[in-house]
This record gives C-alpha cells, structure tokens and sequence, in this order.
C-alpha cells in the first residue's frame, strides 16, 4: 500500500473492493465484476460480445479500486499479468465460409441497386445498360421488385 502523507510505500496487502466494467464505444458501461480480492485473486472473466454490446471502435476493460477507504492512505494495485482472450469462432454462423465471421453476402449488389434505380424512375429497358449483371439475378421486366423494400 502507498503512504501518501510519508511517501513511502509499506509492506502488505489488505483487502480491496475491485469492479470491472466494459464500456463500448458509445460510453454505455456493463459492470462485469464487483469483489473484494485479496492478494492471491484470479479474476476470470467470460462474457459475449453481444451482452456487454461491444461496438466497431473503441471499446475499454476498466479495472477500479472502489473501498475501503481510510484517510490519509492513498492505494494502488499492482496486476501480475492481464491476458484478453477473443474467441474468433464466436462469430461463425450459417452464412460463414471461414473461420472468424467470414461472410458469403446471400443478396446480389446488383438487386440493392435495382431496388433503389426503380425508385429513381430508370426504366426496365434501360435497367442493363446500368447495371449489365442484373439479369442474373432478376428479370427487369417482372412487374415484382427486386428485393422489396422500396414501396412504389
């Protein structure tokens, strides 16, 4: 523990209150763990990306001493190691051609762009001279529409 009035360090350890908490890039925290440890504490943590709603950018672990507190003593926590684990595996569904969360798009880009070329008024005529594959993947003279989810 650290002696803030001498400014020495004394021998020791005593119980700490600890909180762990995820916070995702938007600032929004998940509290992950809330003890008390003492010197020999292994902290384990497990949790899916989707219940701490971790986002793409920044996203922080946060390890916090909360208590006890007594006056005139300030503290500190030494960590002899922190490892951080992701399970690449974890993102592997239906749709995946690989290891990681590798996806085979199960729409054609061409019907997203067919959708919204019927909205913007180009005729089924001219829908291939936009758009040469889209024949592929749907007929430009159907009267249905490419995907559906533009109303007329």
């Amino acid at each position: 523990m650290w002696l803030s009035l001498s400014n020495t360090s004394g021998e020791g350890f005593d119980q700490h209150d600890v909180t762990v908490r995820f916070k995702n890039g938007a600032g929004q925290g998940t509290l992950l763990y809330s003890n008390r440890v003492d010197r020999d504490t292994r902290i384990i943590l497990d949790f899916p990306a989707t219940s701490v709603l971790a986002s793409a950018g920044p996203n922080t672990i946060e390890f916090a001493r909360v208590g006890p507190n007594i006056a005139n003593i300030g503290y500190w926590i030494q960590f002899d190691y922190a490892s951080l684990e992701a399970d690449t595996n974890a993102l592997d569904g239906p749709d995946d051609v690989g290891p990681g969360g590798r996806l085979l798009p199960s729409t054609a880009a061409d019907l997203y762009f067919a959708e919204l070329l019927r909205w913007f008024g180009v005729s089924p005529g001219n829908m291939p001279y936009v758009l040469p594959n889209v024949a592929n993947f749907w007929n430009p003279t159907s009267p249905a529409p490419p995907l559906g989810f533009v109303l007329p």
